[in-house]
């Protein structure tokens, strides 16, 4: 099961912000949570820089993949996975079916191997 860091979303949650929560869960002992992607979406470096600014603001880019970002009947989060590949840098968010993420995540190459 692949498990990652979440983070409630906020208006001033940006990259930087995230990936230091992050590590203050980490060094904290926080357990991950456990997360299923259910969707993709590849974006430009400069679409991903858009998102990665602030992080609870909806977007467009992954709009029609919101409704699909649910728990399943194990609590399992069903998340969208942002990807730059220009950049190699991946965004997990969970919508919980709303149009703008309630949390985020960033999901390195290692957490899901090969997607």
């Amino acid at each position: 099961m692949n498990t990652a860091y979440f983070v409630k979303t906020s208006e001033n949650l940006s990259w930087n912000t995230l990936k230091e929560k992050i590590r203050l869960q980490q060094e904290a002992g926080c357990r991950p949570l456990p997360f299923v992607i259910s969707d993709k979406v590849c974006v430009s470096s400069q679409e991903f820089d858009s998102i990665a600014e602030n992080l609870g603001k909806p977007h467009s880019c992954y709009a029609s993949n919101a409704a699909q970002s649910l728990p399943d009947s194990h609590g399992v989060w069903h998340c969208i996975l942002i990807e730059a590949p220009e950049n190699s840098r991946n965004l997990l968010l969970y919508t919980a079916g709303r149009p703008w993420p309630l949390y985020a995540s960033i999901l390195t190459a290692s957490c899901c191997g090969s997607r």
